[in-house]
């Protein structure tokens, strides 16, 4: 958990050349990412549970937390390098994000 708000700080810190849209866009997405790492965690430690993405299921939880954590700071950089299509950098991952904690709360995981 401490490593999402430092990386929730890092991220406030940049972007200041950023519309208010993305801002609130990238809030959006870092608080979905963050539920999402919670639950995921949940899944990754409750044998009720099973996790779909290939990439995480066979990882401890403090594994896929790194790589979650990981995939939260290519997304800011992409955002940052190529503003052109920061609306789509971070509208897919956000809506990715927002889908999955969804899906866990609609199936009973919860953090």
């Amino acid at each position: 958990m401490k490593w999402i708000l430092y990386i929730l700080v890092i991220l406030s810190i940049g972007g200041c050349s950023w519309s208010a849209n993305h801002k609130i866009m990238m809030g959006t997405y870092l608080t979905a990412h963050a539920v999402d790492i919670m639950q995921t965690r949940e899944i990754l430690s409750n044998e009720n549970y099973y996790e779909l993405n290939p990439a995480l299921k066979n990882l401890s939880p403090n594994q896929a937390t790194t790589i979650m954590i990981g995939s939260t700071g290519v997304v800011y950089l992409l955002a940052e390098t190529f503003p052109q299509y920061r609306t789509w950098i971070i509208a897919v991952p956000m809506s990715l994000a927002l889908a999955c904690v969804f899906n866990n709360w609609k199936i009973g995981v919860t953090f």
